[in-house]
Protein backbone atom coordinates (compact mmCIF):
# COMPACT_ATOMS: atom_id res chain seq x y z
CA UNK A 1 0.00 0.00 0.00
CA UNK A 2 1.38 3.39 -0.99
CA UNK A 3 1.32 6.05 1.73
CA UNK A 4 0.34 9.56 0.62
CA UNK A 5 3.03 12.25 0.86
CA UNK A 6 1.28 14.35 3.58
CA UNK A 7 0.71 11.18 5.60
CA UNK A 8 4.42 10.30 5.34
CA UNK A 9 5.33 13.69 6.78
CA UNK A 10 2.97 13.23 9.74
CA UNK A 11 4.26 9.69 10.30
CA UNK A 12 7.80 11.09 10.53
CA UNK A 13 6.70 13.79 12.99
CA UNK A 14 4.97 11.22 15.18
CA UNK A 15 7.95 8.82 15.17
CA UNK A 16 10.50 11.57 15.76
CA UNK A 17 8.52 12.99 18.68
CA UNK A 18 8.12 9.53 20.19
CA UNK A 19 11.86 8.84 19.99
CA UNK A 20 12.76 12.27 21.40
CA UNK A 21 10.37 11.82 24.33
CA UNK A 22 10.75 8.13 25.20
CA UNK A 23 14.49 7.53 24.69
CA UNK A 24 15.77 10.34 26.97
CA UNK A 25 13.35 9.17 29.68
CA UNK A 26 14.68 5.62 29.41
CA UNK A 27 18.27 6.88 29.60
CA UNK A 28 17.44 8.70 32.85
CA UNK A 29 15.54 5.80 34.38
CA UNK A 30 18.13 3.13 33.53
CA UNK A 31 21.53 4.50 34.46
CA UNK A 32 23.60 2.24 32.26
CA UNK A 33 26.04 3.31 29.49
CA UNK A 34 24.53 0.84 27.04
CA UNK A 35 21.08 2.45 27.36
CA UNK A 36 22.51 5.95 26.96
CA UNK A 37 24.41 4.95 23.84
CA UNK A 38 21.33 3.24 22.40
CA UNK A 39 19.23 6.35 23.05
CA UNK A 40 21.89 8.56 21.47
CA UNK A 41 21.98 6.25 18.42
CA UNK A 42 18.20 6.54 18.01
CA UNK A 43 18.34 10.32 18.26
CA UNK A 44 21.40 10.89 16.08
CA UNK A 45 20.97 8.16 13.46
CA UNK A 46 17.46 6.68 13.43
CA UNK A 47 15.63 10.01 13.33
CA UNK A 48 17.64 11.32 10.31
CA UNK A 49 17.19 7.93 8.61
CA UNK A 50 13.42 8.16 9.09
CA UNK A 51 13.50 11.72 7.75
CA UNK A 52 15.35 10.61 4.63
CA UNK A 53 13.08 7.62 4.04
CA UNK A 54 9.72 9.28 4.74
CA UNK A 55 10.31 12.91 3.78
CA UNK A 56 13.28 13.29 1.42
CA UNK A 57 12.66 10.22 -0.73
CA UNK A 58 9.00 11.26 -1.06
CA UNK A 59 10.03 14.63 -2.49
CA UNK A 60 8.44 16.58 0.38
CA UNK A 61 11.77 18.26 1.20
CA UNK A 62 15.06 18.38 -0.76
CA UNK A 63 18.08 16.38 0.34
CA UNK A 64 19.85 19.64 1.33
CA UNK A 65 17.62 19.75 4.40
CA UNK A 66 19.40 16.66 5.71
CA UNK A 67 22.38 18.75 6.89
CA UNK A 68 20.59 20.97 9.44
CA UNK A 69 18.44 18.04 10.55
CA UNK A 70 21.47 15.78 11.13
CA UNK A 71 23.21 18.53 13.11
CA UNK A 72 20.02 19.05 15.15
CA UNK A 73 19.82 15.30 15.79
CA UNK A 74 23.43 15.25 17.01
CA UNK A 75 22.71 18.27 19.22
CA UNK A 76 19.74 16.45 20.77
CA UNK A 77 21.83 13.31 21.32
CA UNK A 78 24.31 15.23 23.51
CA UNK A 79 21.59 15.47 26.18
CA UNK A 80 21.59 11.71 26.73
CA UNK A 81 25.20 10.81 25.99
CA UNK A 82 27.50 11.26 29.02
CA UNK A 83 30.43 13.63 28.60
CA UNK A 84 29.18 15.26 25.39
CA UNK A 85 27.90 18.55 26.81
CA UNK A 86 30.98 20.43 25.54
CA UNK A 87 29.81 19.79 21.97
CA UNK A 88 26.45 21.53 22.42
CA UNK A 89 27.48 25.14 21.68
CA UNK A 90 29.30 24.10 18.50
CA UNK A 91 26.48 21.86 17.29
CA UNK A 92 23.84 24.45 18.20
CA UNK A 93 25.64 27.11 16.21
CA UNK A 94 26.06 24.65 13.34
CA UNK A 95 22.32 23.97 13.25
CA UNK A 96 21.50 27.67 13.06
CA UNK A 97 24.14 28.44 10.42
CA UNK A 98 23.12 25.47 8.26
CA UNK A 99 19.42 26.33 8.46
CA UNK A 100 20.00 30.00 7.61
CA UNK A 101 22.34 29.10 4.75
CA UNK A 102 19.74 26.70 3.35
CA UNK A 103 16.98 29.32 3.48
CA UNK A 104 19.14 32.04 1.89
CA UNK A 105 20.35 29.67 -0.85
CA UNK A 106 16.80 28.67 -1.75
CA UNK A 107 15.68 32.30 -1.62
CA UNK A 108 18.42 33.38 -4.03
CA UNK A 109 17.53 30.53 -6.37
CA UNK A 110 13.88 31.60 -6.27
CA UNK A 111 14.84 35.22 -7.03
CA UNK A 112 16.99 34.16 -9.99
CA UNK A 113 14.28 31.93 -11.41
CA UNK A 114 11.67 34.71 -11.31
CA UNK A 115 14.07 37.56 -12.16
CA UNK A 116 13.54 39.62 -9.04
CA UNK A 117 10.99 40.00 -6.29
CA UNK A 118 10.72 41.05 -2.69
CA UNK A 119 13.38 39.23 -0.65
CA UNK A 120 11.40 39.31 2.61
CA UNK A 121 8.34 37.79 0.93
CA UNK A 122 10.48 35.13 -0.77
CA UNK A 123 12.21 34.17 2.49
CA UNK A 124 8.82 33.83 4.16
CA UNK A 125 7.59 31.68 1.27
CA UNK A 126 10.66 29.45 1.48
CA UNK A 127 10.25 29.00 5.23
CA UNK A 128 6.58 28.21 4.73
CA UNK A 129 7.58 25.16 2.67
CA UNK A 130 9.43 23.87 5.76
CA UNK A 131 7.19 24.71 8.71
CA UNK A 132 3.75 24.91 7.03
CA UNK A 133 2.62 27.43 9.65
CA UNK A 134 2.24 31.02 8.29
CA UNK A 135 2.75 32.78 11.63
CA UNK A 136 5.86 30.76 12.49
CA UNK A 137 7.23 31.29 8.97
CA UNK A 138 6.69 35.05 9.27
CA UNK A 139 8.48 35.21 12.65
CA UNK A 140 11.41 33.14 11.38
CA UNK A 141 11.59 35.24 8.19
CA UNK A 142 12.00 38.38 10.30
CA UNK A 143 15.09 36.90 11.92
CA UNK A 144 16.61 35.47 8.73
CA UNK A 145 16.06 38.60 6.64
CA UNK A 146 18.08 40.68 9.12
CA UNK A 147 21.06 38.37 8.62
CA UNK A 148 20.49 38.39 4.86
CA UNK A 149 20.68 42.17 4.62
CA UNK A 150 23.55 42.37 7.12
CA UNK A 151 25.89 39.93 5.37
CA UNK A 152 24.68 38.93 1.90
CA UNK A 153 23.96 42.24 0.20
CA UNK A 154 27.06 44.42 0.11
CA UNK A 155 27.45 44.35 -3.67
CA UNK A 156 23.77 44.54 -4.43
CA UNK A 157 21.87 47.55 -5.73
CA UNK A 158 18.44 48.64 -4.46
CA UNK A 159 15.81 46.05 -5.29
CA UNK A 160 13.84 47.28 -8.32
CA UNK A 161 12.37 44.58 -10.59
CA UNK A 162 11.86 45.27 -14.29
CA UNK A 163 9.08 47.77 -14.94
CA UNK A 164 9.31 49.33 -11.45
CA UNK A 165 10.64 52.77 -10.50
CA UNK A 166 12.48 53.00 -7.18
CA UNK A 167 12.25 55.91 -4.72
CA UNK A 168 14.46 55.95 -1.62
CA UNK A 169 13.35 56.97 1.87
CA UNK A 170 16.67 57.02 3.74
CA UNK A 171 18.87 59.79 2.28
CA UNK A 172 17.05 62.90 3.56
CA UNK A 173 16.78 61.60 7.11
CA UNK A 174 20.16 59.86 7.23
CA UNK A 175 18.55 56.97 9.12
CA UNK A 176 20.48 54.26 7.28
CA UNK A 177 23.75 55.98 8.14
CA UNK A 178 22.64 56.33 11.74
CA UNK A 179 21.94 52.61 12.04
CA UNK A 180 25.34 51.95 10.47
CA UNK A 181 27.02 54.16 13.07
CA UNK A 182 25.23 52.31 15.86
CA UNK A 183 26.48 49.01 14.42
CA UNK A 184 30.07 50.33 14.31
CA UNK A 185 29.82 51.60 17.89
CA UNK A 186 28.51 48.20 18.97
CA UNK A 187 31.51 46.49 17.36
CA UNK A 188 33.79 48.69 19.51
CA UNK A 189 31.82 48.50 22.74
CA UNK A 190 31.19 44.73 22.82
CA UNK A 191 34.87 43.68 23.30
CA UNK A 192 35.39 46.38 25.93
CA UNK A 193 32.26 45.33 27.81
CA UNK A 194 33.34 41.70 27.61
CA UNK A 195 36.74 42.46 29.18
CA UNK A 196 35.13 44.47 31.98
CA UNK A 197 32.50 41.89 32.91
CA UNK A 198 34.95 38.97 32.55
CA UNK A 199 36.65 40.15 35.74
CA UNK A 200 33.51 39.27 37.72
CA UNK A 201 31.71 36.52 35.79
CA UNK A 202 32.80 34.83 32.56
CA UNK A 203 29.34 33.42 31.77
CA UNK A 204 27.71 36.84 32.07
CA UNK A 205 30.47 38.32 29.91
CA UNK A 206 29.82 35.86 27.09
CA UNK A 207 26.04 36.30 27.33
CA UNK A 208 26.31 40.09 27.18
CA UNK A 209 28.82 39.87 24.32
CA UNK A 210 26.49 37.60 22.32
CA UNK A 211 23.56 39.96 22.92
CA UNK A 212 25.65 42.99 21.96
CA UNK A 213 26.98 41.34 18.81
CA UNK A 214 23.48 40.30 17.76
CA UNK A 215 22.23 43.83 18.40
CA UNK A 216 24.99 45.19 16.18
CA UNK A 217 24.02 42.75 13.43
CA UNK A 218 20.41 43.93 13.72
CA UNK A 219 21.49 47.55 13.32
CA UNK A 220 23.59 46.64 10.29
CA UNK A 221 20.73 44.70 8.73
CA UNK A 222 18.28 47.55 9.36
CA UNK A 223 20.68 50.01 7.73
CA UNK A 224 21.14 47.91 4.60
CA UNK A 225 17.42 47.13 4.34
CA UNK A 226 16.54 50.84 4.28
CA UNK A 227 18.90 51.27 1.32
CA UNK A 228 17.96 48.11 -0.58
CA UNK A 229 14.17 48.14 -0.07
CA UNK A 230 12.97 51.41 -1.62
CA UNK A 231 9.40 52.36 -2.48
CA UNK A 232 8.46 50.96 -5.91
CA UNK A 233 5.95 52.16 -8.52
CA UNK A 234 4.97 50.24 -11.63
CA UNK A 235 3.34 47.09 -12.99
CA UNK A 236 -0.01 48.34 -11.77
CA UNK A 237 0.91 48.68 -8.10
CA UNK A 238 2.56 50.86 -5.47
CA UNK A 239 4.85 48.96 -3.12
CA UNK A 240 5.53 51.03 -0.01
CA UNK A 241 8.41 49.70 2.11
CA UNK A 242 10.17 51.05 5.17
CA UNK A 243 13.23 48.85 5.46
CA UNK A 244 12.15 45.47 6.80
CA UNK A 245 9.66 46.92 9.26
CA UNK A 246 6.61 47.48 7.06
CA UNK A 247 5.45 46.55 3.55
CA UNK A 248 2.26 47.88 1.98
CA UNK A 249 1.35 46.53 -1.46
CA UNK A 250 -1.39 48.63 -3.08
CA UNK A 251 -2.97 48.30 -6.55
CA UNK A 252 -2.78 51.72 -8.18
CA UNK A 253 -6.54 51.78 -8.79
CA UNK A 254 -7.09 51.76 -5.01
CA UNK A 255 -5.18 55.04 -4.50
CA UNK A 256 -7.81 57.70 -3.90
CA UNK A 257 -5.35 60.58 -3.54
CA UNK A 258 -1.66 61.37 -3.20
CA UNK A 259 -0.42 64.80 -2.23
CA UNK A 260 2.55 66.68 -0.81
CA UNK A 261 2.55 67.05 2.95
CA UNK A 262 1.12 64.44 5.25
CA UNK A 263 2.90 65.88 8.26
CA UNK A 264 -0.41 66.90 9.82
CA UNK A 265 -1.54 63.26 9.88
CA UNK A 266 -1.00 61.81 13.31
CA UNK A 267 1.34 64.51 14.67
CA UNK A 268 0.62 63.28 18.16
CA UNK A 269 2.07 59.88 17.32
CA UNK A 270 4.84 58.78 19.66
CA UNK A 271 6.60 56.71 17.01
CA UNK A 272 10.22 57.40 16.15
CA UNK A 273 11.14 55.03 13.32
CA UNK A 274 8.05 53.41 11.92
CA UNK A 275 4.67 52.11 12.93
CA UNK A 276 1.01 52.81 13.40
CA UNK A 277 0.09 55.89 15.42
CA UNK A 278 -1.45 55.38 18.82
CA UNK A 279 -3.92 58.24 19.36
CA UNK A 280 -7.67 57.58 19.23
CA UNK A 281 -8.08 59.94 16.29
CA UNK A 282 -5.49 58.21 14.11
CA UNK A 283 -6.69 54.75 15.08
CA UNK A 284 -10.10 55.62 13.64
CA UNK A 285 -8.51 56.81 10.39
CA UNK A 286 -6.22 53.72 10.17
CA UNK A 287 -3.07 55.75 9.58
CA UNK A 288 0.39 54.26 9.16
CA UNK A 289 3.31 56.67 9.48
CA UNK A 290 6.50 55.57 7.73
CA UNK A 291 8.89 58.32 8.67
CA UNK A 292 12.32 57.01 9.63
CA UNK A 293 13.99 59.89 11.44
CA UNK A 294 12.07 62.74 9.77
CA UNK A 295 8.61 64.26 9.34
CA UNK A 296 6.27 62.94 6.61
CA UNK A 297 6.25 64.88 3.34
CA UNK A 298 3.81 62.77 1.31
CA UNK A 299 0.28 61.64 2.11
CA UNK A 300 -1.34 58.69 0.35
CA UNK A 301 -4.99 57.78 0.87
CA UNK A 302 -6.68 54.59 -0.33
CA UNK A 303 -10.23 54.09 -1.59
CA UNK A 304 -10.56 51.03 0.66
CA UNK A 305 -8.46 49.50 3.45
CA UNK A 306 -5.32 47.59 2.48
CA UNK A 307 -3.11 45.27 4.51
CA UNK A 308 0.14 46.57 5.95
CA UNK A 309 2.53 43.69 6.63
CA UNK A 310 4.95 44.21 9.51
CA UNK A 311 7.77 42.09 10.85
CA UNK A 312 7.07 38.84 12.69
CA UNK A 313 3.67 38.37 11.05
CA UNK A 314 2.09 41.62 12.26
CA UNK A 315 -0.79 42.69 10.02
CA UNK A 316 -2.82 45.93 10.09
CA UNK A 317 -5.57 47.29 7.89
CA UNK A 318 -4.83 50.90 6.92
CA UNK A 319 -6.50 53.53 4.77
CA UNK A 320 -3.77 56.19 4.81
CA UNK A 321 0.03 56.25 4.77
CA UNK A 322 2.19 59.23 5.73
CA UNK A 323 5.56 58.79 4.06
CA UNK A 324 8.93 60.55 4.31
CA UNK A 325 10.28 60.21 0.75
CA UNK A 326 13.59 61.59 -0.51
CA UNK A 327 11.89 62.67 -3.76
CA UNK A 328 8.22 63.24 -2.91
CA UNK A 329 7.51 65.18 -6.12
CA UNK A 330 8.96 62.43 -8.31
CA UNK A 331 7.09 59.74 -6.39
CA UNK A 332 3.79 61.61 -6.71
CA UNK A 333 4.32 62.08 -10.44
CA UNK A 334 5.19 58.43 -10.95
CA UNK A 335 2.04 57.28 -9.13
CA UNK A 336 -0.19 59.66 -11.10
CA UNK A 337 1.48 58.69 -14.42
CA UNK A 338 0.86 54.98 -13.81
CA UNK A 339 -2.71 55.23 -12.54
Amino acid sequence: MTIARPTRAWVFVALALSINIIDPQLARMVSKPQVSWAAAFDLAVVVPALYFWLVVRSGIQPIATMLPLCLLALFRATWVLPGSSMMRPLLGAGVEVAAIALVITRTRRSLRQTQGGDVLERIEAVLLTFVRLPQVAAIAAGEVVVLYYAFATWRRKPEAPAGMQAFSIHERSGTASLFGVFAAISAIEVPLLHLMVMRWNSTAAWVLSAMGAYGGIWMLGMSRALVLRPVLVGNGELLIRSGILWTVRVPLERIASIHQGGGSWGRRSVLVVCGASQTAETRRSALLRLCPGSDPNLGIEFSEPVTAAGMFGIRRRVTRVALAADDPIGLERAVNANR
